[in-house]
């Protein structure tokens, strides 16, 4: 397996594997594809933190982390993950806390502070996750509040902030439809 940065002529195939992966997902399938557009063209996009996997050649994973601010406290330097996606025969594999690992690490090194992520307490539960209301951050938009978690990159960088985790446009814009 290799994870590296993506590249344009993955596009089509990362778009295939989203719907794919989230069709069969318990949320189902939203619009990942047309997301991950939107967010390539914010402002605060940034290709080091958007990656795919491969095995044999053919993609079965991909990851995408995006700026996230959190206020008042805007200073914090952070990340939203988001869309994480695994091919359906790889799911359960470990491929998607591989993908996560490498994203962690990446962020680690262009000095982001923690990442936040909206999805299953479980899966993110074992690789370090913790609820958001354990730091006192509230949801970037109506959610279960259980399903709003953050990982500190640094550790204890969270211990005296307080606020609301601000994700990017789009995906406020995915929010409302």
């Amino acid at each position: 397996m290799t994870i590296r940065r993506i590249q344009q002529n993955d596009f089509a195939e990362v778009d295939a594997l989203l719907q794919t992966a989230f069709s069969g997902s318990k949320r189902g399938y939203h619009g990942e594809a047309a997301l991950v557009a939107e967010l390539r063209r914010t402002a605060d996009y940034d290709a080091a933190l958007e990656v795919v996997a491969t095995i044999d050649g053919h993609l079965v994973g991909y990851g995408l982390m995006t700026a996230v601010t959190i206020t008042p406290d805007a200073h914090m330097q952070g990340v939203a993950l988001a869309p994480l996606a695994v091919a359906p025969d790889y799911q359960g594999s470990g491929l998607g806390m591989a993908i996560v690992s490498e994203l962690d690490m990446r962020a680690t090194d262009l000095r982001r502070d923690f990442v936040s992520v909206i999805g299953d307490r479980q899966f993110f539960g074992r690789i370090g996750f913790r609820r958001a209301a354990n730091y006192r951050l509230e949801p970037p938009f109506p959610i279960v509040a259980e399903d709003h978690l953050i990982k500190e990159l640094v550790p204890g960088v969270l211990a005296s902030v307080r606020g609301k985790v601000n994700y990017a446009h789009p995906f406020l814009a995915e929010t409302l439809e």
